[in-house]
């Protein structure tokens, strides 16, 4: 072993996320969340693999088309063997972590290795990761497990060690060979940027040069549907669980062929992929922040219940007592807290059954939304109020009486953001308007609040959108840009070659009208349900289609 070549590992002590809501309680939502990166040097003098120079550590965090998003040099401490830093305001979702070591501080001088790996940011949640240096290479990993025609991907690969640490070797060290379909992309070796052009078989094999380690990875690559897709499932709710790209639905006892069972359906195909056998018939589910549980509900709305999504094993004791809970919607923390809305009104916060002591109240009709796990959101009798969230229970700290307080609308929160109603963006610590979204239309927005079925933010491309339902049966996505609140366009999607257009979509007289699950998987592609038992999958067309001209929207909006 070249005693002047340096290895990093980068294992992922815990992946957190925060929790989707189950079917009346939380839209899912697109926002951001944090990673810390902690550095473990080794102790001086102790090993041969890390050159006397090796003094800092480039740490780059990216995109998954390889535009990077923020950076940090971390130097060697003189005392101690630990460095540590933070990045906030990550959007959330699988993002790559790239590290270079260099000999000099600063990040200065040759590098001498570099590495990268995936790292699931999850809603106002905070990711560890830790750097370990000195490990070698016992098998690589091809990233990433799926192409879709024309959309860019950073391909990369990532060396492991016989424990599962990643490891860090110099970026001349990896060669790709294309042994199927190499002509039907498009291919930058220099980035690393690949573009499937074609739908066909793509095969590429790996090589880590010293190790002499190699990989394949073989893609079906699919196509790249612009418009509007439906999948028929029997289903009451839905979550997305970000960190395995899954769609888990609750299939009651009279769900057809999967009855009492949560199954797991792949967003891009609509096929289902797993499932999981209940001993009761389920309904609204919650995904905690730590991502491995799912909260589910009884369909009787007696219980909530964990099943752990690894181990597939349904937890021995409820979530909550034996009464009947409206909606809730998991704790961020806790794969064993919530908090829940009982039918008597009562808001209550819950650890493995154990009720704390303060409590608030909300209205049988309202979502819920939670921030941070810090505060939860709920409005009652025209009133939006803010509980602060602590051990002793819930305190309230603000309150408005406003036409901002939605009925069967839902609610969607970032770190800085509570979108609420009539198209207003708040803040989630005061409940101030933080800025009004554009109407696209001339004079009022004549849609009703009502009717707006999901909300959610892509803050990488600083984008809002809104999905809304007009009397007509006409569904519609609307994009903003989230730091001015102007109007960017809007996109009327197909009408399904079902009967009723998107009648089945919800009621605005009913509860399940905040359940549609508006459900941002990247940016232009969003998923959503309907009381019609179907999955609705839909790709925006490019900015550049949509605008709006004297009040009019162009690209089909009515």
């Amino acid at each position: 072993m070249n005693t002047r070549r340096q290895f990093l590992s980068l294992t992922a002590l815990s992946l957190l996320s925060a929790g989707c809501g189950g079917g009346g309680s939380l839209v899912p939502e697109a926002s951001t969340g944090r990673a810390t990166i902690q550095i473990l040097w080794p102790a001086r003098g102790t090993t041969r693999l890390i050159p006397l120079l090796a003094l800092s550590i480039l740490v780059v965090i990216q995109r998954p088309d390889g535009s990077e998003l923020e950076r940090r040099v971390l130097d060697r401490p003189a005392v101690g063997d630990i460095s540590t830093t933070t990045f906030t305001a990550l959007p959330s979702g699988t993002l790559n972590v790239v590290a270079t070591a260099f000999p000099e501080q600063g990040g200065l001088g040759i590098a001498q290795a570099r590495g990268t790996a995936e790292a699931v940011i999850r809603t106002n949640t905070t990711t560890p990761l830790t750097l370990t240096m000195g490990t070698t290479i016992t098998r690589l990993e091809v990233i990433p497990s799926q192409l879709i025609q024309n959309e860019t991907v950073f391909l990369r690969v990532t060396p492991r060690d016989a424990s599962g640490n990643v490891v860090l070797t110099p970026p001349d060290r990896l060669t790709f060979t294309f042994e199927e379909g190499g002509s039907t992309v498009q291919w930058d070796a220099a980035t690393g940027l690949l573009t499937p052009q074609s739908v066909t078989t793509v095969r590429v094999r790996a090589t880590e040069g010293e190790s002499g380690v190699s990989a394949s990875q073989t893609w079906s690559v699919l196509p790249l549907v612009e418009g509007l897709q439906t999948w028929q499932i029997p289903h009451l709710d839905l979550a997305y669980d970000p960190g395995r790209y899954l769609l888990w639905l609750s299939v009651a006892a009279d769900g057809g062929s999967r009855p009492n069972s949560l199954v797991a359906v792949h967003p891009d195909t609509g096929q289902v992929v797993r499932s999981i056998t209940l001993p009761f018939s389920p309904f609204l589910l919650s995904l905690s922040s730590d991502g491995e549980t799912m909260q589910v509900g009884q369909r009787d709305r007696t219980r909530v219940w964990a099943v752990n999504l690894t181990t597939e094993i349904v937890s021995a004791t409820a979530l909550t007592p034996s009464q009947a809970h409206y909606n809730f919607t998991a704790l961020p923390g806790s794969p064993s807290s919530l908090i829940s809305l009982a039918t008597t009104k009562a808001l209550t916060v819950y650890d493995s059954g154990t009720a704390r002591t303060a409590a608030g109240q909300g209205e049988l009709s309202q979502p819920l939304a939670t921030a941070d796990g810090k505060a939860v959101f709920v409005g009652i009798g025209g009133e939006l109020r803010r509980y602060a969230v602590a051990a002793g229970g819930l305190t309230q700290t603000h309150s408005i009486t406003s036409s901002a307080v939605p009925n069967y609308f839902p609610y969607s929160t970032t770190p800085t953001l509570l979108f609420t109603n009539a198209l207003e963006l708040r803040s989630p610590s005061t409940l101030e308007v933080v800025r009004t979204l554009e109407s696209p239309f001339s004079g009022a927005f004549t849609v009703y609040p009502a009717y707006i079925l999901g909300h959610t933010v892509a803050p990488e491309r600083d984008r809002n959108y809104i999905l809304f339902w007009t009397e007509g049966d006409y569904l519609h996505l609307l994009r903003y840009e989230t730091s001015t609140g102007n109007f960017l366009g809007g996109y009327r999607l197909p009408t399904p070659s079902v009967g009723g257009g998107f009648a089945y979509l919800s009621s605005p007289t009913y509860y399940l009208n905040y359940s549609s699950r508006f459900t941002l998987l990247r940016p232009g592609l969003f998923v959503f349900r309907g009381l019609d038992n179907r999955i609705y999958r839909v790709q925006m067309p490019p900015d550049s289609v949509q605008t709006s001209t004297n009040g009019q929207i162009i690209g089909g909006i009515k």
